[in-house]
């Protein structure tokens, strides 16, 4: 853990030390990907570059499990937007709005301990450093501030408690950290 703060340390350092050199050439670009989201939303990554700054994404996930007696489903999914505030040759550092939504049925929610479907919502705003291997390849990861709203009828996205409001800031579980996109 100390070599994964450390390396995302000199990351950012050498981000916002770095000249004025030109950074990947985004606008226009569309990448496919995967993420899992601060909110909880695992899945692809869809992303479209409108300028150099702001980027445009959605992430889907599905779950789904075909049994002779039940079904549960689990639909999640993310959109947002991006925008890049220091760029460097091979590196970004941005910000970005997610508003994530899970939505799960009753067999779902019952192997979960609930009795009922569930609707999930939380917006997150996350701290994103990404780094280009090539032209066409680039990883990131991200840390930041996730407003969790869990339903009555229990977390879909999260492990929250139900019928509550959360506040986390940070880095809520190893699978949040990595991301990878292929770009277009």
């Amino acid at each position: 853990m100390k070599r994964l703060i450390g390396g995302l340390a000199m990351l950012l350092v050498l981000t916002f030390a770095a000249p004025g050199a030109s950074a990947k050439d985004l606008p226009g670009k569309f990448g496919l990907g995967y993420v899992s989201t601060l909110g909880g939303v695992g899945g692809l990554d869809i992303q479209y570059y409108v300028t150099r700054f702001i980027g445009l994404e959605a992430v889907l996930g599905l779950d789904y499990i075909s049994a002779s007696n039940v079904s549960p489903l689990c639909f999640k999914m993310a959109i947002g937007g991006r925008f890049n505030f220091a760029r460097a040759k091979d590196a970004n550092l941005g910000v970005a709005l997610r508003a994530n939504i899970g939505v799960a049925n009753k067999d779902q929610m019952g192997l979960s301990g609930g009795t009922d479907s569930s609707v999930h919502f939380n917006l997150e705003i996350p701290l994103i450093a990404e780094y280009f291997l090539s032209n066409h390849f680039s990883i990131f990861t991200q840390v930041g501030l996730l407003i969790d709203f869990v339903p009555k009828n229990g977390a879909v996205l999260t492990k929250g408690a139900a019928d509550t409001t959360e506040v986390h800031f940070g880095l809520p579980a190893l699978q949040g950290l990595l991301g990878a996109t292929f770009w277009f």
